[in-house]
Parts: structure tokens; sequence; C-alpha cells
């Protein structure tokens, strides 16, 4: 990347560098993001936040050709964005980044799956296009979370979501063939207002509907720049590193653009995790190490007398505070208490859609079980995020303890192909027939060899509603 503005060398690298043939390991990891994400989608039918944003439609988008996933009907690119990204987020069960610079909790990087999707469907792009687009917005969602320094921006009160204004642009003006001082024009227009404030996902506070659209909202933003751009709108250019622009004004100076500059990595999509369990992925190690105790020792509910978490600060205060001990009032808030996760991977030996439901969060044993668990930060864990030790004491044959430092689906156990497919399929079948789910694997495993991408979104209009 060349020596221009942030924004102007992030576009300009879209506009000359996407295209390129990616090498066939990272062809096959974003496949993998694909059906991950498509099985996320399914598992989001009918929530909430999805429904909410339908109803609002008519009121906002003019309608286009863009797929609503599961409706048999279409919108314009924004309000796909919105739908279709409300239900991805729904069960927190996308993927998550790894980062070889900054390891820790990363973003939720397959959001970009919703843009990518609309945007290729109505600039009529290949498969292959895809597959590029999505990596680019990996490269530049990767690149913009390394560029923090000092204090994270969950610290700052920002959630990372504030990333999506700066990754979408160039990924939608890539399949849309924006020229790229178009794109940059796009950047300096979606970053004017601030990024989602962390209270959306706060360990002290209910976590709302919201926090379903917290990048599809920015995502939506980005959407309308690039249109404005297109007409002959203007933005800063310099809006991230300029004179009361983004690093200044959010992040008080600390931001290192090196790694969206000089420092640019491609292929990013090689550290991507995948999600085993439904839930918060600080959890996932609490999670296994609690399915593993249960299942090794046949520990019954009714025995448990206290169960001990031991956890990484960072999943402590975002998953064991106090608040999260009370009953959940809803999904948002459930799968981010340890306390409930806990208890539902105790009785149920499962952490998945069929553990979120109001007679679940009501349930008196869950409830016991929530009230007889402990969670402690242990700062040697965070180095191995999401490391943690469960102890299960028991009321007649003692106590029971598993530490799990590798979550599974991280870098050092990753889901295989077979495992990702499954889990797709499992999402899916309360919603598609058997012949579109083979339909919908064969052609994301063979996505680089399909023409129009509107033959796969045209299957995702399709519900079996019987």
């Amino acid at each position: 990347m060349g020596q221009q503005s942030v924004t102007e060398t992030i576009a300009t690298y879209a506009a000359e560098h996407a295209g390129a043939e990616l090498p066939p390991d990272v062809t096959q990891h974003a496949k993998r993001v694909v059906l991950d994400t498509l099985g996320c989608i399914y598992g989001g039918f009918d929530c909430e936040s999805a429904r909410a944003v339908l109803a609002a439609l008519p009121a906002f988008d003019p309608g286009g050709a863009a797929s609503l996933f599961g409706l048999g009907q279409c919108a314009g690119l924004g309000g796909a964005i919105l739908y279709n990204g409300a239900m991805l987020r729904f069960l927190d069960y996308n993927d998550m980044q790894s980062s070889f610079r900054r390891p820790g909790p990363g973003p939720h990087n397959s959001e970009i799956v919703a843009p990518v999707l609309a945007a290729a469907e109505i600039g009529g792009r290949s498969g292959v296009d895809v597959l590029k687009a999505i990596s680019l917005g990996y490269d530049i969602s990767a690149a913009f979370m390394d560029g923090t320094k000092g204090r994270s921006l969950v610290r700052r009160g920002w959630m990372s979501d504030v990333r999506s204004t700066v990754v979408v642009p160039p990924v939608i003006g890539f399949l849309l063939d924006v020229p790229a001082a178009q794109i940059a024009q796009a950047m300096g227009i979606a970053n004017l207002r601030p990024g989602p404030l962390g209270i959306t996902d706060v360990g002290s506070e209910e976590n709302t509907l919201a926090k379903n659209i917290r990048f599809p909202f920015g995502a939506y933003q980005a959407a309308i720049a690039i249109f404005l751009a297109q007409a002959g709108m203007t933005g800063p250019i310099h809006v991230l590193e300029g004179e009361a622009g983004f690093a200044q004004v959010l992040l008080n100076g600390e931001y290192d653009f090196g790694p969206l500059v000089s420092d640019f990595v491609p292929y990013r999509l090689r550290e991507t995790v995948m999600k085993k369990y439904a839930a918060c992925y600080g959890t996932h190690a609490h999670i296994e190490a609690t399915i593993a105790l249960v299942t090794e020792h046949d520990i019954k509910a009714a025995e448990v007398a206290s169960v001990l978490v031991q956890t990484t600060t960072r999943t402590n205060e975002h998953n064991g505070r106090p608040i999260r001990q009370q009953p959940p009032p809803n999904k948002e808030t459930a799968d981010h208490s340890s306390y409930y996760l806990t208890a539902v991977a105790i009785i149920d030996r499962a952490v998945g859609p069929g553990q979120y439901s109001p007679a679940r969060y009501a349930d008196a044993e869950v409830r016991r079980i929530m009230q007889a668990t402990s969670c402690v930060a242990v700062p040697e864990f965070d180095a191995y995020y999401p490391c943690s030790e469960v102890t299960i004491r028991t009321c007649g044959r003692g106590s029971f303890s598993k530490r799990v430092v590798a979550a599974p689906g991280g870098l050092a156990s990753p889901m295989s192909d077979a495992e990702i497919e499954a889990k797709f399929r499992s999402l899916a079948a309360p919603h598609a027939d058997g012949v579109t789910m083979n339909r919908i694997v064969d052609l994301v495993w063979n996505l680089d060899r399909v023409g129009q991408i509107g033959e796969l979104t045209a299957l995702l209009r399709l519900r079996n509603r019987d």
C-alpha cells in the first residue's frame, strides 16, 4: 500500500488488488466461512431483531434486487444488509477473528458476508468474486483491529464494530466496480458518525436486540455512503488519521496505521476461529470443561452442590459479573452469562440453539445451579484466552476439576470441513428441505465455479414453511 491518505490507500488496494487470485487454502477458508455463516443466518430466522428490521423496512427502504433470506422477496442493498445481518448475529454462533499481532478476543468478521452477498447479487458477480471480497473484508478488518494501541476499543467505551465503516465501503466498492476515488470519498462520508457505544455489550447491562445490528447498522451506513459518493457527494479523505478524525477523537491519537497501510498483511482468513457453541467465545473453554466433566464423571444436575469457574480477566468482566447471575431476560443476555451457560451445560450437556428459550431462563434447576456458581478471574489465563478451569463439587462424590486451554474451534483445534457442514445442516434443517440444503452445500463447496451468485441467493430466499 502506498503513501496516500489512509482511506485512499485502502480504496486503491481494493480497486487494484482485491481481484487477484486467492491461494487455494484461503479459497477453502472463505468457503468454510460462507457455509458456517449461512448456517448461523438460518439459525436466526424469525428472531426478534430481524422481525423489527422487516417491520421498519417500508419506512426507509425503497426496495431493490438484494435477497431477504427466507422471505422469497428482495430489498435494497441497505435493507438486505440489516435484515440478513440481524439474523446472522442472533445466535452468537458465528466466527471470531484471531490475530498473530494481537492475541485475545477479536471481532466477528463473518458479518461481512451479508454485505458481500447483497452487493454481489446486485452487481451480478461470480462466486469467485464473493470469495475474494470476503478475503478483502477479513484482511482490512484484521488490520484495523491490529492498529489499536494501549487500551482496547472496549476499554475506551467502543465496540469493535466501529470498523464496519472502514471495512465495508472498499468491499462493496470492489463488488460494484466503484472507482478508488469514490470508495475513498465513501469512507470519508461513512465515518463522519461514531460507531456503536460499548453499552450495547457491556457486562454490567442487560443486552438488547440492538446488539445484533451493531455491525449491520454501520454496514448499512457504508452502503448509503457508497451511493452518495457515486452521485458526487464528497467526504474528508483524512477522516481516519486527520485532525479531529477517527484516531484523534475516538482513541486520543493512540492508533498505529501501519497495519492498514505500510505493514498490510493479506489472507487473514487463515486466522479464523469457528464456534462450536452458540455463546460468547470467551465462555467456550469453560463450557467445554463443564460438558467434559459431567460427561466423563456422569454428574447429574441434582448432584451439583457448587461450581467454580476460573477464567480470563476479559471473560470474567464480560460474562461473570454479578448481574449475569440473575435469570436472563432474553437470548442476548443469556449467551453472555457464564452462570447460565454453566447451568445448561451441566443439565443438557450442550450449548446450542435449543438451550435458549423463556422456559429455560425460568427453569428452577437452571436458576439453582446459576446461584450455586461462582466466577473468578485468573490473570495467568489471559495469555491463553479463553483458557478456563471448572471445578464441580457434588453432594456426595467429592469434587471434579478440568482445565481447557485451547477452546474447540480455535487455531490449535480447528473445526473440520465435515464439522462445519454438520453445523450448517443442524441449523438449516428446521427451515430448509433436504434438497435445498444439499444444493446450498454443494454450491458453497464449489463456489469458485459458480458463475452468478444469484444462483445461491435464490436458494436462500426459499424456505420450508411446513
